[in-house]
């Protein structure tokens, strides 16, 4: 309540970007959203409210703000904070329900939730994560694969995949960038059935908003979301993402950075793409090799579209504190993981990194935590140097969260699991610490045997 009663009672959407724009579609001025931000920030004068931008949305955005366009802004943020907390009250008991947390750790969960920064700011400021949050979250559940028999996949299965597809399109509808990275993982599990679920849906949306305003307007969209990553402004250390935190340590600005520890502003953009695409090779092997074994748990099967977010926050060009809602899946995700590997006992633990799963997967997750949780300063203008380092934490947090996500899915740990399974059979084995070549291969065959099981059921 203490983050809601405020909100309500705000005169004005707090960013009311996405209400000007909407505003601006009502009076046939779409293209307006995307004119300089001099002009875009004379229109808010305008209609009597404050400076926002929305130029970084694509149009399809549009389409989902423009019928709030007909409101005042007062009742159209009223509108929008009832519909928020609707949308996160969903994704958060569909995320429980789908990792399977028992009804205490539920409750416990739910009372910390508005201790959460990014939480709080999506409701101070009105934001679109909560739905974005919603979408993410009932795409992964939906996409989850199902052991099926080889062949066609049962209607009930089909149609949750058509359903998580739908989800898909539409978070590509509200927000086109995430839509896009959150789909790495699919396209790595050849989920085919999901993605041409959400590109159904997405190419329906943008043919709408070509029809109705041209295809110019996408053009200039593109063209300014593309431009992002050069603008000195992204140097602010409230932009917590790698575009941000290279272009603070490397591109000197009088106005927005002038204490960066070099000036080499010709290595910002080849040292992104560089991280950009180990980031994103690296998250598309993962998943793709990730095997998950017969009896796995729905919490290790929801580590692969978790996969995503984390990579996807990352390497936005511009990430405020309220993006980082979208961590909650993934950390509830990889932390019930873990709480399921421990709590299987010591006599089941037979994976090679037993660091991370005992003690160095918790400590991980707990850092992430530490870091991403906290209301740390929104912007410090003034830091400079090397002490700029200390000004990232959510930065920080999202890279460990993605580093633990990727580790538990790592495809050495479907090995490990098929040799939990042989030793249960053979239980002669078990005090051999050193396996004997017809073991080695019998692991072989195990391993290759479940990823050829499972392959038809990610590709449907």
């Amino acid at each position: 309540m203490r983050s809601v009663v405020p909100a309500w009672d705000q005169p004005h959407w707090p960013n009311p970007g996405y209400w000007v724009a909407a505003r601006l579609v009502w009076e046939g001025q779409p293209s307006l959203a995307y004119a300089p931000q001099a002009v875009f920030f004379q229109q808010a004068a305008r209609l009597g409210t404050v400076r926002d931008i929305f130029e970084a949305n694509a149009p399809t955005t549009l389409l989902v703000f423009a019928p709030l366009g007909g409101l005042s802004e007062q009742a159209a943020h009223r509108f929008w904070l009832l519909f928020s907390l609707g949308c996160f009250l969903a994704a958060w008991v569909t995320l429980l329900w789908g990792v399977r947390v028992p009804v205490a750790g539920a409750l416990a969960l739910s009372a910390l939730v508005p201790w959460f920064q990014p939480w709080r700011e999506n409701i101070a400021r009105g934001q679109a994560y909560p739905l974005v949050f919603l979408l993410a979250v009932a795409a992964a559940v939906g996409s989850l694969p199902r052991g099926a028999p080889r062949g066609r996949l049962p209607t009930a299965a089909g149609r949750a995949l058509w359903l998580a597809g739908v989800a898909c399109g539409l978070l590509a509808i509200v927000k086109l960038y995430y839509g896009l990275v959150l789909v790495l993982p699919l396209v790595a599990r050849r989920q085919w059935t999901v993605l041409a679920g959400a590109g159904l849906v997405f190419a329906a949306a943008g043919l709408g908003t070509i029809v109705a305003w041209g295809p110019g307007l996408w053009a200039s969209a593109l063209g300014l979301s593309l431009a992002w990553r050069e603008r000195p402004e992204t140097a602010v250390t409230a932009y917590q993402t790698l575009n941000g935190w290279l272009t603070h340590l490397l591109r000197y600005d009088a106005v927005w950075n002038r204490g960066p520890v070099a000036q080499l502003p010709a290595l910002v953009t080849p040292l992104w793409w560089g991280l950009a695409l180990l980031g994103g090779g690296l998250t598309l092997v993962v998943a793709a090799r990730a095997i998950l074994p017969p009896g796995a748990t729905p919490a290790r099967r929801l580590l692969v579209p978790a996969l995503g977010i984390p990579l996807a926050l990352l390497l936005v060009p511009i990430a405020e504190d309220y993006h980082f809602l979208l961590t909650l899946l993934p950390l509830l995700v990889a932390g019930m993981v873990l709480w399921e590997t421990r709590a299987a006992g010591p006599g089941q633990d037979r994976v090679p990194r037993r660091w991370l799963r005992r003690w160095g997967g918790p400590l991980v997750w707990a850092a992430a935590i530490v870091l991403l949780a906290p209301p740390w300063p929104f912007n410090v203008p003034s830091v400079g140097g090397w002490h700029a380092l200390l000004y990232y934490p959510r930065l920080y947090g999202t890279l460990l969260l993605w580093g633990l996500v990727l580790g538990l899915l790592w495809p050495g740990r479907a090995r490990s699991v098929i040799q939990e399974q042989i030793a249960r059979e053979h239980p002669a084995a078990q005090g051999n610490e050193q396996e004997t070549d017809q073991e080695e291969r019998h692991l072989d065959a195990g391993v290759a045997h479940q990823d050829d099981r499972y392959e038809h059921v990610d590709g449907e």
